[in-house]
């Protein structure tokens, strides 16, 4: 998605005010990606815990649900000044299983997940 989406997330700092509020969900077009939205959240600055990163992903699944979206293309959540890329990774997992132990999950109306991962190289 590259340039497109980096300016995309630009106008959404700038219509939130410069910044998200801690667990806001933003939409972005997902460009060439296989979704047609890529969902945004804001994680705190003390994401280094695993819980927050844990309940970003639950608030911005639910977002995704609620909106009746059937595919989602996720960013890994977290900086990796704050929280490792596994420790995120680890939690979306957590997420995602707990969510397919249950039955009557709101999850198991999505189609398709695809979780994108930055690469600066």
């Amino acid at each position: 998605a590259g340039q497109r989406l980096l300016v995309s997330c630009e106008a959404q700092m700038v219509k939130h005010g410069g910044a998200m509020k801690p667990g806001q969900v933003v939409v972005t077009p997902a460009f060439e990606l296989p979704a047609k939205y890529i969902l945004h959240a804001s994680v705190p600055a003390q994401a280094s815990e695993a819980a927050a990163i844990h309940a970003a992903y639950e608030r911005v699944l639910d977002y995704a649900c609620e909106a009746g979206y059937k595919t989602v293309v996720l960013p890994l959540l977290g900086d990796e000044e704050l929280c490792s890329t596994e420790v995120s990774a680890n939690a979306l997992v957590q997420v995602l299983v707990a969510g397919c132990k249950d039955q009557v999950s709101p999850l198991w109306e999505l189609e398709r997940l695809v979780v994108a991962c930055v690469n600066d190289s």
